[in-house]
Parts: structure tokens; sequence; C-alpha cells
């Protein structure tokens, strides 16, 4: 048993001792987890378990093939009752994480921070989206790498004019592609801008049926272009240029609200 370790990496398929110990086994054996770092390197779907109590874990870090295989039994199947998990980083090489992402969110009510790489469309061909139709109220979402087609899901209303996605977003960190960057259009960013920064004074929500965002960082390459980045410039401040990796950092912070 390892009831005292709060904290620990972990590399399937992997050993204690000499024998091969799965996911849910682990999960078990460390009950006392605060902080999971997960990762697999094969496509073994762990045997489902009973369910296992983790009540003090709080972090989960994991790759795409855990994501996938792993989790499907344990944490994405509703058999880990986690009741302070809060923060999931998921690691991927631009994989359609959509659907057993969408899976872990529905599974898992308490999650509030999200961190992803989102170089795919989170929402699906037939218009449902998959990754966050479900999902708890999220409040802080941090995307790297992030595609052209997830900055629309952000900044939409569906048919009923509701947000397609995340409507109690609080705080967004976004990290453009270099691509992304080149490609982006000042009507696109000023899109997004307006979706989750400006509200209306009679509901105190945005122009999609969003809450206003607190905060909004956008990270980008300087191969923007000229009224790209003016637009940027005049709706956030450029509060960081790194001239070795050719990127700017843009920050907002939504103003004070009259009482």
């Amino acid at each position: 048993m390892l009831d005292g370790v709060s904290s620990i990496i972990f590399f399937h398929p992997g050993r204690l001792t000499r024998t091969l110990v799965s996911l849910p086994h682990f999960l078990v054996m460390a009950p006392n987890l605060v902080k999971l770092v997960y990762f697999q390197n094969d496509n073994v779907t762990a045997a489902a378990m009973p369910l296992i109590e983790m009540s003090f874990l709080e972090s989960v870090t994991t790759n795409f093939l855990a994501l996938s295989n792993s989790f499907v039994t344990s944490f994405s199947a509703g058999r880990v009752n986690a009741p302070n998990l809060r923060e999931v980083s998921l690691v991927s090489d631009g994989q359609d994480a959509s659907v057993p992402l969408g899976n872990l969110l529905a599974a898992n009510p308490t999650i509030r921070t999200l961190h992803m790489q989102g170089e795919f469309d989170p929402v699906g061909p037939t218009g449902t989206h998959i990754l966050f139709r479900d999902a708890p109220p999220l409040h802080t979402l941090v995307v790297s790498r992030a595609s052209r087609k997830f900055i629309e899901a952000l900044s939409a209303a569906d048919e009923n004019q509701s947000p397609l996605a995340l409507p109690f977003l609080s705080c967004l960190k976004i990290e453009c592609t270099r691509a992304w960057s080149a490609n982006m259009t000042w009507t696109e960013f000023e899109t997004l801008f307006r979706s989750r920064c400006e509200i209306n004074q009679d509901d105190g929500l945005t122009c999609i049926g969003a809450q206003q965002l607190k905060h909004l960082t956008l990270i980008t390459h300087d191969v923007l272009t000229e009224k790209t980045r003016k637009a940027i410039g005049n709706r956030m401040k450029c509060i960081r240029h790194f001239e070795s990796d050719r990127m700017l950092l843009f920050r907002w912070e939504a103003p004070p609200r009259e009482v």
C-alpha cells in the first residue's frame, strides 16, 4: 500500500516489484493521493473495478493514450469518487481528444480548471458539442495550440442564442499556433472579445449570453497582420514580447463593476 503518498508520477505499463499495475489497481493502493500524473504508452484498457474512493485527489495530469484507454474504465466511467478533483491537464500530440475528454468531464462534475491542447474542432460534425456537451461549469480554460475551430466554438451561440460552449468561464488563456497567428483576422479576434468580454448593461451578460471573463490572456506569434495586431492592441495590453521565440503575450482584465 502507498497510503503515505500524496503526489506521484506513474508511467504505464509500469511495475511495483514484479507485478504490472493498472490504473485502477494503482489508485486502490494510493488512496490519499492529492496530485496524480499518469501517462500511458500502450493501448491496453484496464479491467473495471468497484467504485474507488479518492477523497483527497485535487489534480490529474494525463496523456491522450491514458485518457483513451485506462481512464475509460476508471475516471471516465464514474468508477472513481473524487469529490475534490478540481483540475485536469491533458498532454497530447494534436490528437482529437474531444470524445474521451468529453466523457471524462461529464463523469467528474467537480472539475473547474482544464488545461489542454486544442488543435481540433471541439464541436462535432453533427453540430452537437461533443467536448462541452455535458461538461461541468468550468471556470478556467487554458488552451495551447488553439485552432480556428476552437476559437469559433468559444465565440459562438447555438440555435437557442445560448453560448455554444462553457458559459461560466471566468479565466481564458489561449496560445495560438504560428499558422493560426498568421491567418487570424481582426474580425475573428473582435468576435472572440465581444462574445466573452463585453457585457450588455441590461443583463450583465455578453452578446452570446455568456458570463463576462475576469481575465483573458492571448499568446500569439509575431506574424500577426498589422491590422490584427492593432485590433488586439486596442483591446488588450501587450505585456511581453519574447524576442527569442517571436511570441507576443497580451492580457486583459475586466474593469470593476459599478455597484
